[in-house]
Protein backbone atom coordinates (compact mmCIF):
# COMPACT_ATOMS: atom_id res chain seq x y z
CA UNK A 1 0.00 0.00 0.00
CA UNK A 2 1.14 3.52 -1.09
CA UNK A 3 4.40 2.14 -1.72
CA UNK A 4 7.15 5.12 -2.20
CA UNK A 5 5.19 6.17 1.51
CA UNK A 6 6.15 2.80 2.98
CA UNK A 7 9.45 2.79 1.50
CA UNK A 8 10.15 6.10 2.60
CA UNK A 9 8.78 6.01 6.07
CA UNK A 10 9.45 2.60 6.79
CA UNK A 11 12.64 2.91 9.48
CA UNK A 12 9.82 5.04 11.14
CA UNK A 13 7.79 1.86 11.67
CA UNK A 14 10.76 0.14 13.00
CA UNK A 15 11.76 3.56 14.87
CA UNK A 16 8.28 3.17 16.36
CA UNK A 17 9.83 0.34 18.70
CA UNK A 18 12.55 2.40 19.93
CA UNK A 19 10.39 5.31 21.03
CA UNK A 20 8.01 3.25 23.23
CA UNK A 21 9.49 4.54 25.89
CA UNK A 22 8.40 8.01 24.84
CA UNK A 23 5.00 7.33 23.75
CA UNK A 24 3.12 7.40 20.20
CA UNK A 25 1.84 5.59 17.75
CA UNK A 26 -2.10 4.37 17.25
CA UNK A 27 -4.87 2.27 19.37
CA UNK A 28 -5.20 -1.36 19.04
CA UNK A 29 -8.54 -1.23 17.29
CA UNK A 30 -8.66 -4.22 14.67
CA UNK A 31 -11.67 -5.50 13.20
CA UNK A 32 -12.30 -9.30 11.86
CA UNK A 33 -14.44 -8.35 9.11
CA UNK A 34 -14.05 -11.20 6.18
CA UNK A 35 -12.31 -11.07 2.69
CA UNK A 36 -15.15 -10.58 0.87
CA UNK A 37 -16.57 -5.99 0.63
CA UNK A 38 -18.95 -5.95 -1.25
CA UNK A 39 -21.89 -8.23 -0.39
CA UNK A 40 -24.60 -6.75 -3.20
CA UNK A 41 -22.45 -8.46 -6.39
CA UNK A 42 -22.21 -4.76 -7.94
CA UNK A 43 -18.60 -4.44 -7.11
CA UNK A 44 -17.00 -1.24 -7.52
CA UNK A 45 -18.50 0.20 -10.48
CA UNK A 46 -19.91 3.10 -10.47
CA UNK A 47 -17.60 4.17 -7.56
CA UNK A 48 -15.36 7.93 -7.96
CA UNK A 49 -14.40 9.01 -4.98
CA UNK A 50 -13.67 7.23 -1.33
CA UNK A 51 -16.11 7.52 1.34
CA UNK A 52 -16.37 6.38 5.12
CA UNK A 53 -18.64 3.33 3.79
CA UNK A 54 -15.91 2.01 1.35
CA UNK A 55 -13.29 1.72 3.66
CA UNK A 56 -14.64 1.36 7.28
CA UNK A 57 -14.19 -2.31 8.59
CA UNK A 58 -13.01 -3.27 5.23
CA UNK A 59 -10.25 -5.66 3.96
CA UNK A 60 -8.62 -4.98 0.41
CA UNK A 61 -5.72 -6.64 -1.57
CA UNK A 62 -3.59 -4.27 -3.01
CA UNK A 63 -2.25 -4.64 -6.01
CA UNK A 64 0.20 -2.15 -6.93
CA UNK A 65 2.27 -1.63 -10.06
CA UNK A 66 5.93 0.19 -10.72
CA UNK A 67 5.25 1.80 -14.43
CA UNK A 68 8.36 0.95 -16.20
CA UNK A 69 9.36 -1.96 -14.09
CA UNK A 70 9.55 -5.57 -15.46
CA UNK A 71 9.32 -6.44 -11.66
CA UNK A 72 6.05 -8.91 -10.76
CA UNK A 73 3.07 -6.08 -9.38
CA UNK A 74 3.51 -6.03 -5.70
CA UNK A 75 0.75 -7.44 -2.95
CA UNK A 76 -0.06 -6.15 0.30
CA UNK A 77 -3.26 -6.45 2.72
CA UNK A 78 -4.64 -3.30 4.07
CA UNK A 79 -7.17 -3.45 6.89
CA UNK A 80 -9.43 -0.34 7.82
CA UNK A 81 -11.28 0.05 11.42
CA UNK A 82 -12.72 3.61 12.02
CA UNK A 83 -9.63 5.21 12.05
CA UNK A 84 -6.60 3.62 11.50
CA UNK A 85 -5.79 1.44 8.91
CA UNK A 86 -2.99 -1.41 8.97
CA UNK A 87 -1.08 -2.55 6.82
CA UNK A 88 1.45 -5.75 5.61
CA UNK A 89 2.66 -7.49 2.64
CA UNK A 90 1.27 -10.68 1.37
CA UNK A 91 -2.22 -11.80 1.86
CA UNK A 92 -3.16 -11.57 5.01
CA UNK A 93 -6.53 -12.95 4.92
CA UNK A 94 -7.60 -14.12 8.17
CA UNK A 95 -7.76 -12.37 11.72
CA UNK A 96 -5.79 -14.89 13.64
CA UNK A 97 -3.21 -14.05 10.68
CA UNK A 98 -3.40 -10.06 11.57
CA UNK A 99 0.17 -10.26 13.34
CA UNK A 100 1.82 -10.12 10.46
CA UNK A 101 0.33 -6.01 9.67
CA UNK A 102 3.95 -4.25 10.24
CA UNK A 103 2.59 -0.37 10.41
CA UNK A 104 -0.47 1.27 11.18
CA UNK A 105 -1.68 5.12 10.18
CA UNK A 106 -4.67 7.02 10.69
CA UNK A 107 -7.26 7.92 7.59
CA UNK A 108 -9.82 10.44 7.12
CA UNK A 109 -11.91 11.04 3.73
CA UNK A 110 -11.94 14.72 2.86
CA UNK A 111 -14.59 16.55 1.78
CA UNK A 112 -13.25 16.20 -1.62
CA UNK A 113 -13.97 12.57 -1.80
CA UNK A 114 -9.84 11.90 -1.24
CA UNK A 115 -8.32 9.66 1.45
CA UNK A 116 -5.66 11.24 3.81
CA UNK A 117 -3.60 8.42 5.31
CA UNK A 118 -1.23 10.10 7.98
CA UNK A 119 1.67 7.70 9.50
CA UNK A 120 1.65 7.85 13.41
CA UNK A 121 5.36 7.86 13.61
CA UNK A 122 5.26 11.04 11.61
CA UNK A 123 3.49 13.79 10.84
CA UNK A 124 3.77 12.84 7.23
CA UNK A 125 0.90 11.95 5.28
CA UNK A 126 -0.60 10.67 2.10
CA UNK A 127 -3.53 11.81 -0.22
CA UNK A 128 -5.43 9.02 -2.32
CA UNK A 129 -8.08 9.83 -5.21
CA UNK A 130 -10.03 6.95 -6.99
CA UNK A 131 -9.06 7.11 -10.58
CA UNK A 132 -11.43 4.65 -12.13
CA UNK A 133 -13.80 1.73 -10.98
CA UNK A 134 -14.04 -1.74 -12.32
CA UNK A 135 -16.23 -4.75 -11.20
CA UNK A 136 -13.60 -6.37 -9.24
CA UNK A 137 -11.15 -3.22 -8.45
CA UNK A 138 -10.78 0.67 -8.12
CA UNK A 139 -7.77 1.63 -9.14
CA UNK A 140 -6.21 4.60 -7.06
CA UNK A 141 -3.26 7.07 -6.59
CA UNK A 142 -1.41 8.14 -3.79
CA UNK A 143 0.64 11.20 -3.70
CA UNK A 144 2.26 13.14 -0.60
CA UNK A 145 0.03 15.66 0.65
CA UNK A 146 0.80 18.93 -1.61
CA UNK A 147 2.56 17.35 -4.25
CA UNK A 148 1.04 16.49 -7.27
CA UNK A 149 2.76 14.14 -10.18
CA UNK A 150 2.94 10.90 -11.41
CA UNK A 151 2.66 8.29 -9.22
CA UNK A 152 2.68 4.16 -9.70
CA UNK A 153 -0.52 2.63 -10.08
CA UNK A 154 -2.92 0.67 -6.99
CA UNK A 155 -5.74 -1.89 -7.49
CA UNK A 156 -7.51 -2.42 -4.13
CA UNK A 157 -9.19 -5.84 -4.26
CA UNK A 158 -11.75 -7.22 -1.55
CA UNK A 159 -11.65 -10.28 -2.85
CA UNK A 160 -8.10 -12.61 -2.51
CA UNK A 161 -8.90 -14.57 -5.50
CA UNK A 162 -9.91 -12.04 -7.59
CA UNK A 163 -6.51 -10.24 -6.84
CA UNK A 164 -4.35 -13.50 -7.08
CA UNK A 165 -6.02 -13.99 -10.53
CA UNK A 166 -5.69 -10.63 -11.93
CA UNK A 167 -1.63 -11.00 -10.52
CA UNK A 168 -1.40 -14.64 -12.24
CA UNK A 169 -2.98 -13.02 -15.69
CA UNK A 170 -1.38 -9.24 -15.93
CA UNK A 171 1.78 -9.52 -13.88
CA UNK A 172 5.03 -10.33 -15.62
CA UNK A 173 6.19 -13.88 -14.20
CA UNK A 174 8.45 -13.75 -10.99
CA UNK A 175 10.24 -16.93 -9.52
CA UNK A 176 8.74 -19.47 -7.16
CA UNK A 177 9.47 -19.46 -3.50
CA UNK A 178 11.07 -22.52 -2.36
CA UNK A 179 9.47 -22.78 0.26
CA UNK A 180 11.56 -26.39 1.18
CA UNK A 181 14.78 -24.16 1.26
CA UNK A 182 12.77 -22.23 4.47
CA UNK A 183 13.48 -24.99 7.12
CA UNK A 184 12.93 -23.24 10.07
CA UNK A 185 9.73 -24.32 10.78
CA UNK A 186 8.01 -21.04 12.17
CA UNK A 187 9.43 -18.65 9.47
CA UNK A 188 7.96 -21.62 6.90
CA UNK A 189 4.99 -21.24 8.82
CA UNK A 190 5.37 -17.51 8.55
CA UNK A 191 5.52 -17.73 4.36
CA UNK A 192 3.18 -19.99 3.85
CA UNK A 193 0.08 -18.07 6.13
CA UNK A 194 1.12 -14.79 3.55
CA UNK A 195 0.62 -16.38 0.22
CA UNK A 196 3.26 -14.22 -1.75
CA UNK A 197 3.06 -15.40 -5.34
CA UNK A 198 6.69 -14.54 -6.56
CA UNK A 199 9.62 -14.61 -4.16
CA UNK A 200 10.12 -11.01 -5.44
CA UNK A 201 6.99 -9.71 -3.88
CA UNK A 202 8.84 -10.10 -0.36
CA UNK A 203 10.02 -6.65 0.50
CA UNK A 204 9.93 -6.71 4.42
CA UNK A 205 10.03 -9.66 7.04
CA UNK A 206 8.85 -8.54 10.43
CA UNK A 207 8.55 -11.01 12.81
CA UNK A 208 9.81 -10.00 16.57
CA UNK A 209 9.02 -13.26 18.91
CA UNK A 210 8.32 -15.60 16.24
CA UNK A 211 10.26 -18.66 17.80
CA UNK A 212 12.98 -18.60 14.77
CA UNK A 213 15.89 -20.56 14.91
CA UNK A 214 17.20 -20.39 11.67
CA UNK A 215 17.15 -17.78 8.39
CA UNK A 216 18.30 -20.70 5.94
CA UNK A 217 16.43 -19.51 2.74
CA UNK A 218 16.21 -15.95 2.89
CA UNK A 219 18.66 -15.61 0.44
CA UNK A 220 16.02 -16.21 -2.28
CA UNK A 221 14.54 -12.77 -1.60
CA UNK A 222 16.53 -10.51 -3.33
CA UNK A 223 14.12 -7.38 -3.09
CA UNK A 224 14.21 -7.80 0.85
CA UNK A 225 14.74 -4.70 2.03
CA UNK A 226 13.40 -4.83 5.77
CA UNK A 227 14.10 -7.39 8.37
CA UNK A 228 12.99 -6.68 11.89
CA UNK A 229 13.23 -10.34 13.44
CA UNK A 230 14.35 -9.55 17.63
CA UNK A 231 13.46 -11.61 20.46
CA UNK A 232 13.73 -14.77 18.07
CA UNK A 233 16.71 -17.75 18.73
CA UNK A 234 19.08 -16.40 15.84
CA UNK A 235 22.94 -16.92 15.58
CA UNK A 236 23.28 -17.55 11.46
CA UNK A 237 22.79 -14.77 9.59
CA UNK A 238 25.03 -15.86 6.66
CA UNK A 239 21.97 -16.43 4.32
CA UNK A 240 21.43 -12.70 4.08
CA UNK A 241 25.21 -12.37 2.53
CA UNK A 242 23.88 -11.34 -0.62
CA UNK A 243 21.04 -9.26 -0.13
CA UNK A 244 22.15 -5.99 -1.02
CA UNK A 245 18.86 -3.93 -1.10
CA UNK A 246 18.42 -4.15 2.85
CA UNK A 247 18.08 -0.61 4.34
CA UNK A 248 16.46 -2.08 7.90
CA UNK A 249 17.94 -4.68 10.29
CA UNK A 250 16.80 -5.42 13.47
CA UNK A 251 18.43 -8.72 15.24
CA UNK A 252 18.53 -7.55 18.77
CA UNK A 253 18.11 -9.72 21.98
CA UNK A 254 18.04 -13.12 20.78
CA UNK A 255 18.15 -16.51 23.37
CA UNK A 256 18.87 -19.49 23.03
CA UNK A 257 15.42 -21.88 22.37
CA UNK A 258 15.83 -24.44 24.92
CA UNK A 259 17.67 -22.12 27.64
CA UNK A 260 16.32 -18.81 27.26
CA UNK A 261 19.92 -17.83 27.75
CA UNK A 262 21.55 -15.05 25.85
CA UNK A 263 22.63 -15.29 22.81
CA UNK A 264 25.20 -13.63 19.65
CA UNK A 265 25.75 -13.62 16.32
CA UNK A 266 28.16 -15.94 14.92
CA UNK A 267 29.77 -13.82 12.51
CA UNK A 268 28.85 -9.97 11.26
CA UNK A 269 30.38 -10.31 7.44
CA UNK A 270 27.06 -10.78 6.32
CA UNK A 271 26.13 -6.91 7.72
CA UNK A 272 29.07 -5.34 6.60
CA UNK A 273 28.12 -6.14 3.07
CA UNK A 274 24.72 -4.41 3.34
CA UNK A 275 25.78 -1.25 2.16
CA UNK A 276 22.82 0.58 2.11
CA UNK A 277 21.51 -0.10 5.75
CA UNK A 278 19.76 3.18 7.10
CA UNK A 279 18.73 1.37 10.52
CA UNK A 280 20.67 -0.74 12.20
CA UNK A 281 19.66 -2.83 16.03
CA UNK A 282 22.48 -5.06 17.71
CA UNK A 283 22.62 -6.86 20.81
CA UNK A 284 25.68 -8.65 22.55
CA UNK A 285 24.62 -10.26 25.54
CA UNK A 286 25.20 -14.25 25.44
CA UNK A 287 28.46 -15.87 27.20
CA UNK A 288 27.71 -19.17 25.84
CA UNK A 289 29.56 -18.54 22.88
CA UNK A 290 33.21 -16.20 21.70
CA UNK A 291 32.36 -13.30 21.29
CA UNK A 292 33.01 -11.28 17.98
CA UNK A 293 33.34 -7.85 18.11
CA UNK A 294 30.96 -5.94 15.57
CA UNK A 295 33.58 -2.74 13.71
CA UNK A 296 31.54 -0.26 13.60
CA UNK A 297 33.81 1.70 11.95
CA UNK A 298 34.72 -1.16 9.53
CA UNK A 299 30.63 -1.20 8.67
CA UNK A 300 30.78 2.70 8.07
CA UNK A 301 33.62 3.07 6.16
CA UNK A 302 32.32 0.80 3.84
CA UNK A 303 28.62 2.34 3.77
CA UNK A 304 27.02 4.28 0.08
CA UNK A 305 24.29 5.39 2.93
CA UNK A 306 25.83 7.86 4.97
CA UNK A 307 23.63 10.42 4.55
CA UNK A 308 20.32 8.24 5.42
CA UNK A 309 21.59 6.33 8.13
CA UNK A 310 18.51 7.19 10.98
CA UNK A 311 18.94 4.33 13.88
CA UNK A 312 22.05 2.84 15.00
CA UNK A 313 21.29 1.25 18.17
CA UNK A 314 23.77 -1.23 19.70
CA UNK A 315 23.48 -2.75 23.68
CA UNK A 316 26.46 -4.19 25.36
CA UNK A 317 28.82 -4.27 22.22
CA UNK A 318 32.27 -3.96 22.58
CA UNK A 319 32.72 -0.82 20.60
CA UNK A 320 36.00 1.32 20.70
CA UNK A 321 36.56 4.69 20.42
CA UNK A 322 37.64 4.16 16.91
CA UNK A 323 34.20 3.21 16.34
CA UNK A 324 32.09 6.01 18.05
CA UNK A 325 34.57 8.55 16.06
CA UNK A 326 33.34 6.93 13.31
CA UNK A 327 29.93 7.91 14.06
CA UNK A 328 30.81 11.61 12.89
CA UNK A 329 29.05 13.15 9.82
CA UNK A 330 25.67 11.06 9.70
CA UNK A 331 23.70 13.88 8.88
CA UNK A 332 20.04 12.29 9.56
CA UNK A 333 20.89 10.40 12.49
CA UNK A 334 17.49 10.10 14.39
CA UNK A 335 19.03 7.56 17.04
CA UNK A 336 22.02 6.66 18.11
CA UNK A 337 22.39 3.91 21.39
CA UNK A 338 24.75 3.00 22.71
CA UNK A 339 23.45 0.64 25.95
CA UNK A 340 26.14 -0.83 28.50
CA UNK A 341 29.00 -0.78 26.18
CA UNK A 342 32.55 0.06 26.76
CA UNK A 343 33.06 2.99 25.54
CA UNK A 344 35.53 5.43 27.52
CA UNK A 345 34.95 8.30 26.11
CA UNK A 346 32.70 10.36 23.53
CA UNK A 347 34.15 14.01 23.35
CA UNK A 348 34.80 12.96 19.95
CA UNK A 349 31.58 13.76 18.64
CA UNK A 350 31.18 17.53 17.34
CA UNK A 351 28.52 16.34 13.80
CA UNK A 352 25.76 18.88 13.82
CA UNK A 353 23.10 15.93 14.69
CA UNK A 354 19.92 18.76 14.48
CA UNK A 355 17.43 15.84 13.31
CA UNK A 356 18.68 13.77 16.42
CA UNK A 357 15.78 12.68 18.46
CA UNK A 358 16.89 9.90 20.79
CA UNK A 359 21.02 9.91 22.39
CA UNK A 360 21.61 6.99 24.77
CA UNK A 361 24.90 6.42 26.31
CA UNK A 362 23.92 4.66 29.00
CA UNK A 363 26.23 2.55 31.40
CA UNK A 364 29.53 2.38 29.55
CA UNK A 365 32.31 1.62 31.39
CA UNK A 366 35.45 0.36 31.37
CA UNK A 367 37.08 -2.91 32.59
CA UNK A 368 37.98 -1.62 36.16
CA UNK A 369 33.94 0.30 36.21
CA UNK A 370 35.40 3.42 35.66
CA UNK A 371 32.19 5.55 34.45
CA UNK A 372 32.06 7.41 30.78
CA UNK A 373 33.76 10.82 29.88
CA UNK A 374 31.01 12.63 28.89
CA UNK A 375 31.14 16.43 28.91
CA UNK A 376 27.84 18.21 27.32
CA UNK A 377 29.06 21.39 28.23
CA UNK A 378 32.23 21.09 25.50
CA UNK A 379 30.39 18.65 22.95
CA UNK A 380 27.93 21.40 22.63
CA UNK A 381 30.52 24.18 22.47
CA UNK A 382 31.78 21.92 19.16
CA UNK A 383 28.60 22.26 17.39
CA UNK A 384 26.92 19.05 18.45
CA UNK A 385 23.12 20.01 17.52
CA UNK A 386 20.51 18.55 20.30
CA UNK A 387 17.87 21.05 19.51
CA UNK A 388 15.51 18.45 18.34
CA UNK A 389 16.08 15.20 20.85
CA UNK A 390 13.34 14.24 22.75
CA UNK A 391 15.50 10.89 24.54
CA UNK A 392 18.10 11.83 26.14
CA UNK A 393 19.98 8.70 29.02
CA UNK A 394 23.18 9.69 30.53
CA UNK A 395 23.14 6.92 33.49
CA UNK A 396 26.23 6.55 34.71
CA UNK A 397 28.36 9.31 32.77
CA UNK A 398 30.71 12.00 33.99
CA UNK A 399 27.89 14.37 33.73
CA UNK A 400 28.26 17.42 36.29
CA UNK A 401 26.13 20.57 37.67
CA UNK A 402 27.30 22.29 34.99
CA UNK A 403 26.25 19.83 32.47
CA UNK A 404 23.12 19.59 33.90
CA UNK A 405 22.46 23.83 33.39
CA UNK A 406 23.58 22.62 29.81
CA UNK A 407 20.93 19.82 29.52
CA UNK A 408 18.32 22.53 30.48
CA UNK A 409 19.61 25.46 28.35
CA UNK A 410 20.74 24.03 26.02
CA UNK A 411 19.10 20.55 24.76
CA UNK A 412 16.01 21.96 23.13
CA UNK A 413 12.06 22.02 24.53
CA UNK A 414 11.43 19.08 23.11
CA UNK A 415 12.94 16.94 25.36
CA UNK A 416 10.16 14.11 26.79
CA UNK A 417 12.50 11.59 28.62
CA UNK A 418 14.97 12.40 30.77
CA UNK A 419 17.79 9.24 32.32
CA UNK A 420 20.39 10.66 35.24
CA UNK A 421 20.78 7.37 37.02
CA UNK A 422 23.89 7.07 38.84
CA UNK A 423 25.91 10.24 38.50
CA UNK A 424 27.37 11.91 40.92
CA UNK A 425 24.71 14.82 40.51
CA UNK A 426 22.96 15.24 44.10
CA UNK A 427 20.87 18.36 43.98
CA UNK A 428 18.65 18.76 41.14
CA UNK A 429 17.87 22.37 41.42
CA UNK A 430 19.27 23.32 38.26
CA UNK A 431 16.44 21.01 36.40
CA UNK A 432 13.85 23.89 37.79
CA UNK A 433 14.90 26.10 34.11
CA UNK A 434 11.77 25.94 32.39
CA UNK A 435 13.12 25.19 29.23
CA UNK A 436 11.82 20.77 29.69
CA UNK A 437 8.04 21.92 29.78
CA UNK A 438 7.26 18.88 27.70
CA UNK A 439 9.25 16.36 30.19
CA UNK A 440 7.67 12.95 30.60
CA UNK A 441 9.72 10.67 32.21
CA UNK A 442 12.82 11.22 34.69
CA UNK A 443 15.03 8.52 36.27
CA UNK A 444 17.12 9.41 38.84
CA UNK A 445 19.21 7.70 41.26
CA UNK A 446 22.39 8.67 43.18
CA UNK A 447 25.82 7.31 42.26
CA UNK A 448 26.63 5.21 45.13
CA UNK A 449 23.92 2.65 46.35
CA UNK A 450 21.75 3.41 49.43
CA UNK A 451 24.13 5.88 51.17
CA UNK A 452 23.81 9.28 48.88
CA UNK A 453 21.23 11.76 49.28
CA UNK A 454 19.49 13.87 46.68
CA UNK A 455 16.88 17.05 46.82
CA UNK A 456 14.23 17.15 44.63
CA UNK A 457 12.54 20.76 45.39
CA UNK A 458 14.13 22.07 41.85
CA UNK A 459 11.73 19.65 40.09
CA UNK A 460 8.51 21.37 40.41
CA UNK A 461 8.66 23.80 37.70
CA UNK A 462 8.63 21.67 34.49
CA UNK A 463 7.14 18.19 36.31
CA UNK A 464 3.54 19.93 37.49
CA UNK A 465 2.28 20.13 33.89
CA UNK A 466 3.55 16.72 32.03
CA UNK A 467 5.71 14.62 33.92
CA UNK A 468 4.04 10.96 33.70
CA UNK A 469 6.61 8.88 34.84
CA UNK A 470 8.93 9.30 37.77
CA UNK A 471 11.63 6.66 38.76
CA UNK A 472 13.04 7.49 42.22
CA UNK A 473 15.95 4.65 43.10
CA UNK A 474 18.10 4.52 46.01
CA UNK A 475 19.50 7.32 48.72
CA UNK A 476 17.50 9.21 50.93
CA UNK A 477 14.97 11.50 48.75
CA UNK A 478 13.75 14.78 50.41
CA UNK A 479 11.39 17.60 49.19
CA UNK A 480 9.63 15.04 47.27
CA UNK A 481 6.14 16.59 47.43
CA UNK A 482 3.67 14.27 45.33
CA UNK A 483 0.99 16.73 45.15
CA UNK A 484 3.16 18.88 42.48
CA UNK A 485 3.37 16.20 40.05
CA UNK A 486 -0.27 16.37 38.88
CA UNK A 487 0.04 14.64 35.97
CA UNK A 488 1.75 11.88 37.63
CA UNK A 489 0.59 8.44 36.30
CA UNK A 490 3.46 6.34 37.16
CA UNK A 491 5.94 6.15 40.30
CA UNK A 492 8.31 3.39 41.17
CA UNK A 493 10.05 3.39 44.46
CA UNK A 494 13.52 1.62 44.41
CA UNK A 495 15.54 1.02 47.23
CA UNK A 496 15.00 4.60 48.03
CA UNK A 497 13.81 6.08 51.55
CA UNK A 498 11.41 9.23 50.57
CA UNK A 499 12.17 10.84 54.15
CA UNK A 500 9.33 13.60 53.86
CA UNK A 501 6.56 11.44 53.56
CA UNK A 502 4.64 8.87 56.15
CA UNK A 503 2.50 6.23 55.10
CA UNK A 504 -1.01 7.61 55.47
CA UNK A 505 0.76 11.02 53.77
CA UNK A 506 2.27 8.73 50.67
CA UNK A 507 -1.58 7.23 50.18
CA UNK A 508 -3.54 10.25 50.28
CA UNK A 509 -1.21 12.09 47.82
CA UNK A 510 -1.79 9.14 45.64
CA UNK A 511 -5.09 9.08 45.31
CA UNK A 512 -5.01 12.45 45.10
CA UNK A 513 -3.86 12.15 41.72
CA UNK A 514 -6.71 12.01 38.84
CA UNK A 515 -4.53 10.22 36.37
CA UNK A 516 -2.24 8.09 38.82
CA UNK A 517 -2.62 3.97 38.22
CA UNK A 518 0.55 2.54 38.93
CA UNK A 519 3.23 2.15 41.61
CA UNK A 520 6.50 -0.15 41.72
CA UNK A 521 8.21 -0.26 44.90
CA UNK A 522 11.66 -2.40 44.52
CA UNK A 523 14.25 -3.36 46.67
CA UNK A 524 12.82 -2.54 50.92
CA UNK A 525 11.86 1.19 49.75
CA UNK A 526 10.84 3.10 52.91
CA UNK A 527 9.06 6.29 53.87
CA UNK A 528 10.37 8.06 56.77
CA UNK A 529 12.71 5.42 57.26
CA UNK A 530 10.32 2.41 57.38
CA UNK A 531 10.22 -0.01 54.97
CA UNK A 532 7.23 -0.99 52.79
CA UNK A 533 5.04 -3.06 50.66
CA UNK A 534 1.85 -2.70 49.21
CA UNK A 535 0.11 -4.41 52.08
CA UNK A 536 1.24 -1.64 54.26
CA UNK A 537 -0.99 1.01 51.78
CA UNK A 538 -3.87 0.88 53.29
CA UNK A 539 -6.85 2.66 51.85
CA UNK A 540 -5.04 2.86 48.80
CA UNK A 541 -7.66 3.35 45.54
CA UNK A 542 -8.49 -0.07 43.51
CA UNK A 543 -7.71 1.72 40.48
CA UNK A 544 -4.38 2.28 41.48
CA UNK A 545 -1.96 -1.19 40.98
CA UNK A 546 0.82 -1.73 43.05
CA UNK A 547 3.43 -3.96 42.36
CA UNK A 548 6.32 -5.49 44.98
CA UNK A 549 9.80 -6.43 43.06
Amino acid sequence: MFRAFRIRFSTLAALSIILTACGGGGGDDSTNSSSSNNESGTGFTGTTAFSDSLVSGKRFYDVYIEEGEAEPYGIATILFDNSHVKVGDGYIESSENEKYFIEQYTWDVLDNGNLLVTSTDSDESLVGKVLSAHTDYIEVCFEESGETGNCDKELLFSDKAKAKAYIASNSPVGTSINLNSITDSALNAAFRDLEYDYAEQVYEIDLPKFDIQSLAGLNQFMELYRLVVPENHITDISALSALTKMEILDLADQTDASTGDDINLLSYDAIYSMKGLVYLSLTQLGNNVTLTKFELDTFLAASTAKNDIEVLAFYKLALDNDDVSAINSLPNLRVLAIDEGEVTDFSSWNNNWSKLQQLRVGWNTDSSNTKVTFDLNTMISKSLNLDNLTKLELAKTSITEADLATIVSGVGSKLRYLDLRSTNIDSYSNLSNASMPNLERLKLRPLNYGNDAYDLSGTLPFTASKLTKLYLEDGDISNFTISNFSSLTKLQISGSNVISESVNGFVSALNALSNFDTLVIRRDAKLSGVTVNCDDLVGLKSSISCTDI
